[in-house]
């Protein structure tokens, strides 16, 4: 990790920003280099870590909530809590949304028919998902649903969506 990021420091104002007592340069850690950060317990919510590198990091108990994890590496991420049956659940969403017109990478739901990756998990996953995704938002729902290395998928166009899960489906189950 860059030892010029005092991570305590960056927490602590991260929570003053929240209740809104400032404004200060660390209340984004957009692109953070947060690898093999322990943050057992951090309350993270709100948090913009889009593109931050949390791959390795120590998440046990993480306040995630309404963190904006868009482009943050998230491989290798320890304590995450994730689904014990997230690889059939991927396998699951991959078939589904190759089927003609059920793929839109542009929103999460755009009917009952049509999703994202992420969103297909959700709505697969019926009162379960909807109730998820009440509670932690859709991203972190489908994050806890399928993992990280689906995470990493989520925001990409139609067509690299439909090749990576294309690649799902050619592995062996």
């Amino acid at each position: 990790m860059d030892s010029s990021i005092n991570l305590t420091e960056i927490l602590a104002c991260h929570a003053s920003w929240l209740r809104g007592e400032t404004t200060g340069s660390w209340a984004d850690l957009s692109r953070a280099d947060l690898s093999k950060a322990n943050l057992d317990g951090a309350d993270l919510d709100g948090a913009n870590l889009d593109g931050a590198n949390l791959s390795g990091a120590y998440l046990s108990k993480a306040y995630l909530i309404r963190a904006n994890l868009f482009g943050a590496n998230l491989s290798g991420v320890i304590g995450l809590a994730v689904a014990s049956d997230a690889p059939q659940r991927l396998r699951a969403v991959a078939d589904a949304a190759l089927k003609e017109g059920a793929l839109e990478m542009e929103t999460w739901h755009t009917c009952d028919t049509t999703h994202c990756i992420g969103g297909t998990a959700i709505h697969q996953a019926g009162e379960v998902g909807r109730l998820l995704e009440a509670a932690v938002g859709p991203g972190i729902a489908a994050l806890m649903l399928l993992g990280p290395d689906a995470h990493s998928h989520f925001y990409d166009s139609n067509e690299a969506a439909t090749e990576w899960l294309r690649s799902v489906l050619e592995q062996p189950a």
